[in-house]
């Protein structure tokens, strides 16, 4: 696989593009269509223990995000951005355990506004998985300075075609050079 190896990192992250769109799936299905009852015991517990899971992890996906970044790891920063969907989740029933507690049908409306964040996310990584597996090529404005750089050095005379590629971590940069 001299090429294809690195692209593994963009297949899981398709996979986790999929899951996180099963998570918003079920987080509607579970709001608009199951229509059951909860018996809360201590709902201002669970109300505290909710919104601090939902900023404890919203911060730790930040974290792993950045990581993802630093090591140029696409299956990383999907992570990540799952991560921020368990975050939006917990605030969904933070959201809904407040209305609860104060009387106000709130739960839905707040479903409705994380799923969107959550579909979001997903189509971004989605979006960019894609990119990678079906070779598109990297941006214009660095093959642009990629040609400058290259051009500057005195053996090279011209560039007949220049292309470049994402694959996983790493980017693989193709040229016709004269020399």
């Amino acid at each position: 696989f001299p090429f294809g190896l690195y692209k593994v990192e963009n297949l899981i992250s398709l996979g986790i593009a999929f899951l996180i769109f099963l998570a918003g799936y079920e987080i509607i299905r579970e709001v608009f269509f199951e229509n059951r009852g909860m018996l809360l015991i201590r709902p201002a517990t669970a109300l505290a223990t909710a919104a601090a899971s939902a900023l404890i992890t919203y911060f730790y996906s930040f974290y792993v995000i950045k990581k993802g970044r630093q090591e140029n790891s696409p299956a990383i920063i999907a992570d990540g951005r799952h991560i921020r969907v368990d975050a939006f989740t917990s605030l969904v029933v933070a959201i809904g355990l407040a209305g609860r507690l104060l009387n106000i049908a709130a739960e839905k409306g707040a479903t409705l506004l994380v799923a969107a964040f959550i579909l979001k996310s997903g189509w971004d990584i989605l979006k960019e998985s894609l990119r990678v597996l079906l070779d598109a090529s990297i941006d214009p404005k660095t093959l642009e300075q990629l040609r400058e750089i290259i051009t500057a050095h005195p053996a090279i005379t011209n560039i007949r075609e220049i292309i470049g590629r994402n694959s996983g971590s790493f980017t693989f940069i193709e040229g016709n050079l004269v020399v």
